[in-house]
Order: structure tokens, then sequence, then C-alpha cells
């Protein structure tokens, strides 16, 4: 718990330890139980969480109803992108600064799904094979198609071996494609990023399910049997939270993927 907080304020362990012993201090209370193998909450504590939870949720509220109400279309747009939609949707966002060159893009990729709901961010480009949360309020921008792709040589090859995810990233359609093709499966290399992927796939190290938009950009690739594979294509969606749908840098980023991204993915 408190290395995990240390690594998400961008701290030392020991200044959290630092922190926590000048709030219990301050409150009069033990907040945690220390152990050799981490630290619980303490009633009192577990009562302070609520609570904090309770005033953060208010003080982001307040400030998604403040800039919901920003009608400017200038300063700073948080965006969250998974990377491959980074890559793709990126001629859709110079567009935007274009139209729009008062407005400050600050891109971010990760594995984390930020929270809207927190202000992590403004606006998040998700691909999803499920509706997105009814809470959300957000624009289908297109649909993604994935095709399996590879050097000629490895297409060529009886039984290729094939790039293919690492566990720490859901992929479990991959997986059973893989084995329905490869009998046996030969697996080559794990990945945990898609740009990784198709570097690796592109390098000739074996098959790999890539976005049909970036692999068709790469002339040393070729597509394995039918293009695209339905079932492994993704709906791509630009959200946000309904407080920040009238904001102005928000509609307008909205608007502009929507328009171009169809170009972008097809």
């Amino acid at each position: 718990m408190v290395a995990a907080a240390a690594r998400a304020l961008g701290v030392s362990r020991s200044t959290i330890n630092r922190r926590i012993a000048s709030l219990e201090e301050s409150v009069g209370a033990v907040l945690l139980e220390r152990a050799t193998d981490g630290v619980t909450p303490t009633s009192a504590g577990e009562a302070l969480f609520d609570v904090a939870e309770r005033v953060e949720g208010d003080v982001m509220a307040a400030e998604r109803t403040l800039s919901g109400q920003d009608f400017q279309l200038s300063g700073r747009l948080h965006v969250s992108v998974f990377d491959v939609g980074g890559l793709v949707l990126a001629p859709a966002f110079e567009r935007l600064r274009r139209t729009h060159p008062a407005i400050e893009l600050v891109l971010g990729s990760s594995d984390r799904m930020l929270s809207l709901h927190r202000r992590e961010t403004d606006l998040a480009i998700r691909a999803t094979v499920e509706p997105p949360s009814p809470d959300l309020f957000g624009r289908r921008l297109g649909k993604l198609e994935y095709a399996v792709y590879g050097r000629r040589r490895v297409v060529a090859d009886v039984n290729p071996p094939w790039v293919l995810w690492d566990e720490s990233v859901k992929a479990t359609g991959t997986w059973r494609l893989a084995r329905e093709l490869g009998k046996p499966l030969r697996v080559a290399a794990l990945v945990d990023r898609a740009p990784l992927m198709l570097e690796m796939v592109a390098a000739g190290v074996g098959l790999g399910l890539l976005p049909v938009r970036l692999a068709r950009q790469r002339r040393e690739l070729v597509p394995l049997g039918c293009v695209p594979r339905a079932e492994q294509s993704l709906d791509i969606w630009a959200l946000t939270h309904p407080d920040l749908k009238r904001a102005a840098r928000v509609r307008a980023a909205m608007s502009l993927l929507g328009e171009h991204a169809a170009e972008c993915l097809g």
C-alpha cells in the first residue's frame, strides 16, 4: 500500500511514512496497522478514508461542473489514448490543432485506464468490443480492423511462429486465433505493447495480429489469408464525462475526431 502510494505520487516511501505519521499525530489516532508483510487500515483509518473519498468526489464534481462551462477554444485538453489509437488517429489530432491552434493537446498513452470521473483526463479514446459505460458521454468513431500479417518468408512457412501478447495483456482472442491457425502453436516472442508487436512482426520474428491500417503502410508485410478478421475488430470511442460535454475544447475535439476518424481508420 505504501509503496503503491509512493509510486502514484512520485515520492519516496519514507516521505509517505512521514506524512502518515504527521496525519496520525494531527488526528490523534492510529490509521494504519504495520506488520512485516505490509500495512492495513485500522477502523479509524477506514473511517477517514470514507470521508476523504467523499470530499474528493465533491471537489472533482465541482471542477467538472466549472470546466463544463468553459466556452473558450483555448487552453490544455488532456486526452488519454491507447497506443494504437494514437498512431492511427494522429492525422485527426493534427487537424484539430490546425483548426484550433489555441488548444494545447496533452496526450497520454498508458496501459492504465485513466478515470474520467476522477478528472485524470478530459477525453478518452478507447477500443472496446462492448458499448462503453452508460454514465459516460461518447461518440463512436469507427471500427479498427485487424488481420494476421507477417514477412513473406514467414507467411510462406508451413507452420510459422507467432508474436503474441504476454500475460499482462488481456488478449485471449488473439491466443485462441493463433492456436487455431498454428498446429502446433509456435511462440517466437511475447510483447506488451502494440507498437512493439508491429516492429517485431515487420522484422520477421513471426506472425502477428495487427491493425490493417498500420500493416498496409509497411511494404514488407503481407496478410495471411482473408483480410480483415471481423471477429478481431474493435469499436473506437471518444468518451468524456457528461459534465464536460459542453466544454468548448471537448466539443471541438469530439467533433473533429468524429469527422476525420473514418479516414484515419479506413
